[in-house]
């Protein structure tokens, strides 16, 4: 899971046990409403942004 740099959109990676495996899926932080999916390869695993909200 990363939050975006301007705390407005969180991606969450749906590994193999949830329905939208192998998919990212985007979160608005506001309505907390599945924005879009984004189907990526076989694992959508250790998701990572350069530019993305601080740890801390």
């Amino acid at each position: 899971m990363v939050l975006s740099a301007d705390n407005k959109i969180v991606f969450i990676g749906c590994g193999s046990h949830v329905p939208l495996t192998r998919h990212v899926s985007i979160i608005d932080m506001k309505t907390l409403k599945l924005v879009n999916t984004i189907k990526v390869g076989r694992s959508a695993h250790g998701i990572y942004f350069y530019n993305r909200a601080p740890l801390f």
